[in-house]
């Protein structure tokens, strides 16, 4: 390793050393729940969303409002539901007869940090109306943007077991989700994960026989998002350098929700996750 990376390496054991102590004030809270709180940490670091899909009474809420007040961002909890509409996300223009003016009445998008509890209950009108957030961080109201406070994450939670009276997300929203920090990759490193991400859209280029089991692979966005993952990833470690482990401990949490499985792999009970799995088996590490 030169003397470049051991310097990345040195200013980035200084500057995590937060993470750590991040960590343990949460545990205090939490427990039980490290994976869950070092992805929560991931998001925050990389400036991405993160959905949370787990059954009721996993700590979802709680390590979401826990990891708000452990770094003083403010947070707001907005239960989806089917007969939520958008200006009930984002807020709405106010008429006032007396003046025959309109002000502006901001919805609770306007904090730090959102939990969007069981998102999949809401309509497609809701959920697009947290497109902008998400990528823009703002919104318009009537005919006003307005900017959204910095750090913005959006922490959204679904069941995966209740089905009926949900809508799931559409691929343009998921694909928001991400699960900036100038950390050392190297090249090899960065073609490994075009070559991950690339092998879910034609794995027959890999000699992965996934074809039939695959509709649609993970979008040129998963690339760099799993980029930045896989730096927030090393930055927790303490490293200011990129390793292939990085790549494949946060690569099913990046991918999972981007990869869409055929009928044929419903029908063989192949999920996403396993997709996944056969792809990281199947490239070669650098």
């Amino acid at each position: 390793m030169d003397t470049g990376i051991t310097s990345i390496n040195d200013q980035v054991k200084d500057a995590s050393a937060f993470a750590y102590k991040l960590r343990e004030e949460i545990g205090t809270v939490v427990v039980g729940q490290r994976y869950l709180v070092d992805r929560l940490l991931i998001g925050l670091l990389a400036n991405g969303h993160v959905l949370l899909e787990g059954v009721p009474g996993l700590a979802k809420t709680l390590s979401v409002k826990t990891l708000a007040q452990a770094v003083a961002a403010t947070f707001r909890r907005i239960q989806f539901t089917p007969d939520l509409l958008p200006a009930d996300l984002i807020g709405t223009m106010i008429y006032n007869p007396r003046d025959g003016a309109f002000t502006t009445r901001k919805g609770p998008l306007f904090a730090q940090i959102i939990l969007a509890d069981e998102i999949n209950r809401a309509p497609a009108k809701v959920q697009s109306a947290l497109l902008e957030a998400m990528q823009e961080h703002q919104v318009t109201i009537g005919e006003a943007t307005h900017a959204l406070p910095e750090p913005f994450l959006v922490l959204a939670t679904q069941n995966p077991i209740e089905q009926e009276g949900t809508y799931p997300l559409p691929e343009a929203q998921v694909d928001r989700f991400m699960l900036k920090l100038r950390i050392y990759i190297d090249d090899k490193v960065k073609e490994y994960v075009v070559n991950i991400v690339f092998a879910t859209r034609e794995p027959a280029a890999y000699q992965l026989d996934l074809g039939p089991l695959i509709q649609y692979g993970a979008s040129p966005r998963a690339t760099l998002y799993l980029t930045l993952a896989a730096k927030a990833h090393a930055f927790l470690q303490g490293r200011g350098y990129v390793t292939p482990q990085d790549v494949k401990s946060i690569g099913p949490d990046v991918l999972r929700h981007r990869v869409i499985v055929t009928y044929e792999a419903e029908a063989e009970e192949v999920d996403a996750d396993e997709i996944v799995r056969r792809v990281f088996d199947g490239v070669p590490v650098p």
